[in-house]
């Protein structure tokens, strides 16, 4: 009687919404009771299962409008034999990450003030010979200023929220802002040009930050194919801007580099992503040494460290056992080969709010097993997951 109270009790929204997110209700009643000691651990349960939807998990972009998370939660559950439900719900009430929308948001601040601007200090400090304790003093130099305009900053992905980086932050103009890479020689040598009539001819960016949401296993960024590199990094330091021009009475191609366009010689690179692991910078850190730009000298500064401690990667725990039992071969492909602990065996409980890396547990995320096939069992992701490399598109 306290259970089915507490049910009805929740708010109504639409009628429409509110009649299926009763009726996941009702349907989850049947799953869970039976997995837990008593009701009023299930009243508990429930309570938290409505408030995580309603505060993170409705939000997740990639479901359909209008499905909510209990909807999915219980199409997720009930495919699970009934002695591993409560490995399942463990899973999502006690070791899921939930990065929302907002809290990228409020790393991006963090990114600003604790990373960009103490940079920025640092090195006015270090040139003026003043010390690093005297903000105000600084902050009121030429110097100071100089370097505030002569700092670039560059998403290196479509969630790295750039655009809101830059309206939170009123020191930074549009000439400082690059939202990607993939930028034509116009747009770079416009940006010279603002910056040259404000510090004066031939000046170039002196500090460079390359802005990433999340990098988990780090060879999206730079990797090593043979004796070739590889990643968005080497796409960053390959990128240039090839041209024909007369020289000596010849026709040649000349191919000036985007780097070389905006950066001064001794520009400091800064990678900044928002949210990573020590596998990542250890990958990234390990490679620094074979870019020959202003990259080789690239240090990464990360806002949020994952605790790579609580990552599954073996069958040795409960959750561990689950994904190898459920794992069905067709859930990999040419890209990710093998993900029965995610890609590149990262075993994280981890979502973002527009997507889930596919360095997830598989279960949270792979939609590869969610049309029959007719050898496997369907099986159908709490967060599906919208891949970036696909053979096939299903």
């Amino acid at each position: 009687m306290v259970l089915y109270l507490i049910l009805t009790s929740l708010p109504v929204w639409k009628d429409s919404e509110y009649m299926k997110i009763e009726l996941s209700k009702q349907l989850l009643k049947d799953i869970i009771e039976p997995i837990v000691e008593d009701e009023a651990q299930a009243v508990k349960i429930f309570s938290d299962l409505h408030f995580l939807g309603e505060y993170k998990y409705d939000h997740y972009e990639m479901y359909a409008p209008g499905r909510h998370f209990l909807e999915h939660f219980y199409l997720w559950i009930k495919q699970f034999e009934a002695e591993d439900r409560k490995v399942a719900l463990d899973l999502v009430l006690n070791n899921l990450i939930f990065i929302s929308r907002r809290e990228f948001e409020l790393l991006s601040g963090i990114l600003y003030h604790e990373i960009v601007r103490r940079i920025q200090f640092d090195r006015v400090a270090e040139k003026e010979k003043i010390q690093r304790y005297k903000v105000n003093k600084i902050a009121k130099l030429e110097a100071f200023k100089k370097i505030e305009r002569s700092t670039l900053y560059i998403g290196m992905s479509d969630g790295a929220r750039i655009d809101y980086f830059r309206r939170q932050n009123k020191t930074i103009s549009n000439e400082q802002i690059l939202t990607s890479y993939h930028v034509d020689q116009h747009k770079c040598n416009d940006m010279i040009a603002k910056l040259e009539k404000e510090l004066g001819t031939g000046s170039r960016f002196k500090l460079l930050f390359l802005i990433d949401d999340f990098s988990a296993s780090g060879t999206t960024l730079v990797r090593m194919k043979g004796s070739n590199l590889e990643g968005t990094l080497k796409q960053l330091e390959s990128k240039t801007f090839p041209q024909e021009i007369v020289k000596n009475g010849k026709k040649i191609i000349e191919k000036p580099s985007m780097l070389n366009t905006l950066l001064s010689d001794g520009c400091q690179v800064y990678l900044c992503p928002m949210v990573t692991t020590q596998k990542a910078v250890s990958q990234v850190e390990q490679n620094i040494s074979n870019f020959k730009t202003q990259l080789k000298n690239l240090k990464v500064k990360p806002i949020v460290m994952l605790d790579e401690s609580l990552a599954i990667t073996t069958k040795n725990s409960p959750i561990g056992n689950l994904c190898t039992k459920y794992y069905q071969k067709r859930m990999g492909d040419e890209h990710t080969k093998d993900v029965t602990f995610g890609y590149k065996k990262c075993g994280l409980t981890l979502t973002l709010h527009h997507n889930t890396p596919n360095n997830s547990l598989y279960i949270l995320w792979n939609r590869l097993a969610s049309e029959p096939d007719g050898t496997h069992q369907i099986f159908y992701p709490l967060f599906k997951r919208i891949e970036r490399h696909r053979s096939i598109i299903r």
